[in-house]
């Protein structure tokens, strides 16, 4: 089986007037128990986005750097999507509430089949969390034997 796992960065939070700003997809085989593919890239997404206060200090992404570095929103909607139309299931953190919505919205925009059926998981509500421990995607990968030197850089950023 192929897991799809995703990841959006964005404009802001409210998905009817937002765009992505930033995708990064890993294909995972259940049957190797490794990653068979990985997409990442900061995505233009136009100038009809609204861009909300405070996103910039979520992501480090502007408009300038997006429009001067970003892939075209298209291109990076058609890429994503034909990553995401290969595996089985899909997997993200807060997926419910943001990526899926988020990825629905994307697809819309350019005609783009979305498979509406694919199996979602959603690690925030989908994984069972022991009493006490966080639902940070950092801590629950590490929690789950998951914590790769990727991972503990980033923990020591925080």
């Amino acid at each position: 089986m192929l897991i799809c796992g995703l990841d959006f960065e964005s404009s802001g939070l409210k998905i009817e007037t937002i765009g992505v700003t930033e995708v990064g997809i890993i294909i995972w085989d259940t049957v190797t128990r490794s990653p068979i593919r990985s997409f990442s890239t900061i995505v233009d997404p136009g100038p009809d986005v609204i861009w909300e206060p405070g996103a910039l200090e979520v992501n480090n992404l502007t408009p300038e750097i997006c429009r001067d570095l970003g892939m075209p929103d298209e291109e990076a909607a058609r890429r994503s999507l034909r990553w995401y139309g290969s595996s089985d299931v899909a997997c993200a953190h807060n997926g419910n509430k943001f990526d899926r919505p988020l990825l629905e919205k994307w697809a819309k925009k350019y005609n783009l089949d979305w498979q509406p059926s694919k199996v979602w998981i959603d690690t925030k509500t989908d994984l069972e969390l022991p009493i006490g421990n966080s639902n940070r995607l950092i801590y629950m990968a590490a929690d789950r034997g998951f914590c790769t030197l990727f991972l503990t850089a980033l923990f020591l950023m925080l």
